[in-house]
């Protein structure tokens, strides 16, 4: 790994705080392989009654060599990784279990002959899988005209177990069902052909076509409206009450998260003289598919087994694709991130080298959000508004042999750095438009001068089709859809992450190899991320 804090090499680029290189194995003119594997457990550390059972395991093997001598190479590498250990909290059995069995199988049996939810799950110990799965090709071929091509790719997969309980000292412990887990998975596929020619007179191209793709999904063990009945009678003696949760968790009702990203870099390096120029592009081609349907299939709140048994919920929240959205409530576009530099490092003597670059990285959005004249008239902010400023980024550095031998070096620049385009964090202006995306509707019991929020009965046909509007009470209508929906707006002058640094170092050789260093690093930031809540109508008056 090549951890780079402040390279002022104008190609490399995206990043703010650190940039991390990881550089591969290649295979060679004869075979190698090796067999690895690693283990650990509870039993490798200390053991306490209060430290839950872990175990991790890691194996693998990887193997490279010929494919034709001195012109063709491979090399290969996969590995493996299991890990388990309990979710934590508390569970049936465990002395400190706030609710019993026969609890949970009233429960079980209400979701089940009333409601006709027959995967409720369990309340016993849940085990967190975390299984991962690596797998890297790498293939080196020498072509005609002084050039290598490298074709690597590299598949990624892990998938986790997300579950937990309350703690059973709290007065009112979130206990939930096994139906309230899910499985986070991510998978990602990466792809890299590489073209690098060493032209005679020290003229060097690199040439990088790299395309990504990334997919993360949650999977649920049941499709059922997320169910939480709160004031549950304790049966450990504790103070206070349980609320037990059953159904598929909030926030997974519908999450998917879908990226393809394309690049291109195309670096020509020309030397002349006492001088190296290098021109490049770096475009960066992005498409996001951003599903976040929380709370798509209900989420009930009931104040007792009682009223859970009768249907009448205390709270309800609900969202649902708004009907002016043509994508059916999924935030997708196409995003580019153009990237241009020129460099010329520049050798003035035997022992100085001076590297003068600038960059210019540019945003582009193919589409943009819908607009709604609503937040423009009341807050000023078009929602349809997208980054579209360019950024110019200049850097100086040197490189000094003070002493001519090697042994003595001092080193430093000046440089600004443009960070890598937060674009699924700008996927919520696409989504939450007010006329996009899945506005939210919260029924809470309450009602205003004109309106009821009044839940719905939680029967059968609310659950097979999950109302959209609180139930009337007298003459006042019930809350629709319309009251709720979030907005997310982009600052018309909002500008990528930028950082300035600045660093200075001496090297010193002692006669026996080693090398001592002291160096020092200033960041300043530029340009950053802010949020405000442009609804709050600010201070109220002065304590």
């Amino acid at each position: 790994y090549q951890v780079l804090l402040a390279p002022y090499d104008v190609r490399q680029g995206n990043f703010g705080g650190v940039l991390i290189n990881a550089v591969t194995k290649s295979g060679t003119n004869e075979f190698h392989g090796s067999v690895y594997g690693y283990n650990r457990s509870q039993n490798m550390t200390r053991q306490q009654f209060y430290l839950p059972d872990y175990s991790e395991k890691n194996y693998g093997f990887a193997v490279g060599g010929p494919i034709v001598k001195n012109h063709a190479f491979f090399y290969f590498n996969s590995e493996w990784r299991k890990t388990s250990q309990p979710a934590a909290g508390p569970y049936i059995g465990s002395p400190d279990a706030p609710v019993n069995q026969a609890t949970i199988d009233n429960f079980n049996s209400l979701l089940s002959s009333g409601y006709g939810f027959a995967n409720g799950g369990s309340g016993g110990q849940v085990t967190k899988q975390n299984p991962a799965t690596n797998v890297f090709g790498r293939i080196d071929i020498y072509l005609p005209f002084a050039t290598r091509l490298v074709l690597r790719h590299n598949y990624s997969f892990a998938n986790n177990t997300s579950f937990g309980r309350g703690a059973a000292t709290s007065t009112a412990p979130n206990f939930g069902l096994t139906s309230n887990a899910y499985q986070f998975t991510s998978k990602t596929n990466s792809s890299v052909a590489e073209f690098l020619s060493n032209f005679s007179n020290g003229i060097f191209n690199e040439l990088l076509l790299n395309y990504t793709k990334t997919a993360d999904f949650r999977t649920v063990p049941a499709l059922f409206p997320q169910v939480t009945v709160r004031n549950v009678p304790r049966t450990d003696g504790g103070t206070g009450t349980v609320s037990l949760v059953a159904g598929t968790e909030a926030s997974s009702q519908g999450n998917v998260l879908n990226q393809r990203t394309f690049e291109l870099t195309e670096n020509f390096t020309v030397p002349v003289g006492a001088h190296r120029f290098t021109i490049g592009t770096k475009d960066q081609f992005y498409r996001p598919y951003n599903l976040f349907g929380q709370n798509s299939r209900g989420s009930w709140t009931f104040n007792s087994l009682t009223d859970f048994q009768n249907g009448k919920a205390s709270a309800y929240a609900v969202s649902a694709p708004s009907p002016s959205d043509p994508a059916a409530g999924i935030a997708t576009f196409e995003a580019n991130m153009y990237a241009y530099y020129l460099q010329d490092v520049w050798q003035t003597t035997d022992n100085l080298a001076l590297t003068m670059g600038v960059r210019w990285d540019q945003p582009h959005f193919d589409q943009t959000p819908p607009s709604n004249p609503s937040v423009l008239t009341d807050y000023g902010r078009n929602t349809s508004t997208v980054p579209s400023k360019g950024q110019f980024s200049p850097r100086l550095a040197f490189n000094w042999n003070v002493t001519g031998d090697q042994r003595n070096q001092l080193r430093g620049g000046i440089g600004y750095f443009t960070g890598p385009p937060p674009f699924v964090y700008l996927s919520n202006a696409f989504g939450n438009s007010g006329l996009s995306g899945y506005p939210s509707l919260s029924c809470n019991g309450t009602t205003s001068a004109s309106t009821s929020f009044v839940p719905p009965a939680f029967n059968s046909a609310n659950i097979a089709s999950p109302p959209t509007a609180c139930l009337a009470s007298g003459t006042k209508p019930g809350g629709t859809l319309a009251f709720g929906s979030s907005i997310n707006t982009i600052d018309p002058n909002f500008k990528f992450p930028q950082y300035q640094k600045i660093s200075a170092a001496y090297d010193h050789r002692f006669a026996n190899g080693i090398i001592s260093t002291i160096e020092g690093l200033y960041t300043k930031s530029i340009n950053d991320a802010f949020y405000t809540n442009l609804a709050l109508v600010g201070p109220q008056g002065t304590d």
